[in-house]
């Protein structure tokens, strides 16, 4: 595996994360406070 596929795995997996925290803290917001974004 090269580093710059290596690179591109990482990017993907930051994403992924990225994503799935904006969608746990807006899932949290709501339950706290639920008022329309």
């Amino acid at each position: 595996m090269t580093n710059f596929q290596k690179i591109i795995m990482f990017l993907g997996v930051m994403q992924d994360l990225s994503i799935t925290i904006n969608y746990l803290s807006t899932r949290l917001t709501c339950l706290n406070a639920p008022v329309d974004m």
